[in-house]
């Protein structure tokens, strides 16, 4: 298939060379399906990730476009139905109120190769099969919350054989083939404009998200006993009732600055010398711990999910639902013990600085998956 889309040509970081993982291979279009919302509305790790393999991708002269919800007015106005494209990214994002909509003007406009479905459920994978079912398929899981394994209960899915999953992690790969399905692994897509060279001068610590299955308590347990340290907490995405749930506790905290979400955490990365990981949910992967470490921060974090390979020995994980007195004594280990929190930087830009090495492989096998589906 042709797509009527330009490839946006973007800039490499100078210096930098990128072999191309498929030279002679032709141009694909990729279109990206995801249920919710996503860059500008939403920043999470999905997202990001999402958006660096398109800014890859669109490197090595492929189409990406990707499907969202568009955000709902709060000003109690009218809303204004329809599709909206935005190029604001580099490239289309197609936005709207409906679901199936947003989806089939996608489809329409660009007439993609490949369709990439994000997490899915399996009610709108109902939804879409009119949609998308003829075309190669792609099942790209970054998480898995409840219903999201369902679709491979599907007749349609079960019997497509032009159909790939794919996991983020070792961890997310695992929940996957207790369905009995093979998943191939392949982590998520680093800028690389963003993170190398990166230097940390600051010495706060950083908490993204108010969530209490983040372990946000947590860090403000960590505030309340250590109030000659900085703490800084980005509210990140989460729901309403966790904000109002622990912001009489943030405000009571001289120590502690909350941030609104926002695209890039670069400039409170630079001013941190820790991040606090204390998620107490199964992480798939834990992207802001890469990276941080990709600044030379060390991780104190959680020992659930694929946090503890993620974070390598450039940090510490602990229990979330263990003693108090245990997150305390470690905190208070790297900061005060000079030469442990030297290695654990150390260790932590090694770890991060791997990981940034596997980009190039991960869009290896992303391309290899996709031209092997699109012949």
């Amino acid at each position: 298939m042709t797509s009527d889309f330009t490839a946006p040509v973007l800039g490499r970081e100078p210096g930098h060379a990128e072999p191309d993982p498929v030279p002679s291979a032709r141009r694909l279009a990729f279109l990206f399906i995801k249920q919710n919302f996503y860059l500008p509305d939403l920043y999470a790790g999905t997202e990001t990730s999402t958006h660096w393999l398109c800014m890859a991708l669109a490197r090595h002269n492929h189409i990406c476009a990707v499907t969202a919800l568009r955000q709902v007015s709060r000003d109690g106005g009218a809303e204004r139905r329809g599709v909206d494209r935005s190029m604001t990214l580099g490239y289309p994002v197609f936005t709207g109120l409906c679901f199936e909509d947003t989806v089939a003007a996608a489809v329409d406009a660009m007439k993609p190769d490949i369709v990439i479905y994000q997490d899915p459920l399996i009610e709108e994978w109902v939804k879409l099969r009119g949609l998308i079912g003829h075309l190669p398929l792609i099942i790209y899981h970054h998480s898995i919350f409840p219903g999201m394994l369902e679709i491979y209960r599907s007749d349609e899915i079960s019997k497509k054989r032009d159909l790939r999953s794919i996991a983020n992690s070792e961890t997310t790969q695992n929940q996957i083939l207790r369905l009995g399905i093979r998943a191939s692994i392949i982590p998520p897509v680093f800028g690389f404009e963003r993170h190398n060279g990166c230097q940390r001068t600051g010495n706060d610590i950083l908490m993204v998200s108010v969530q209490y299955g983040k372990g946000v308590d947590i860090a403000l347990q960590l505030a309340e006993n250590r109030p000659a340290e900085r703490f800084s907490i980005v509210k990140s995405w989460g729901s309403q009732a966790d904000l109002d749930r622990f912001q009489p506790w943030i405000d009571s905290l001289s120590n502690v600055t909350l941030h609104e979400n926002m695209p890039d955490l670069s400039g409170l990365l630079k001013a941190a010398k820790l991040l606090l990981m204390p998620s107490r949910w199964a992480e798939t992967w834990g992207r802001i711990a890469s990276e941080a470490q990709l600044w030379g921060i060390p991780v104190l974090g959680s020992r659930r999910g694929q946090l503890p390979r993620t974070i390598g020995g450039g940090g510490l994980t602990l229990d979330p639902d263990g003693d108090f007195a245990d997150w305390l004594a470690a905190f208070d280990r790297i900061l005060a013990d000079a030469p442990f929190y030297a290695h654990l930087a150390g260790a932590a830009r090694a770890r991060g600085q791997e990981i940034l090495r596997t980009t190039d492989l991960s869009l290896a096998k992303f391309l290899y998956i996709a031209y092997e589906l699109a012949a």
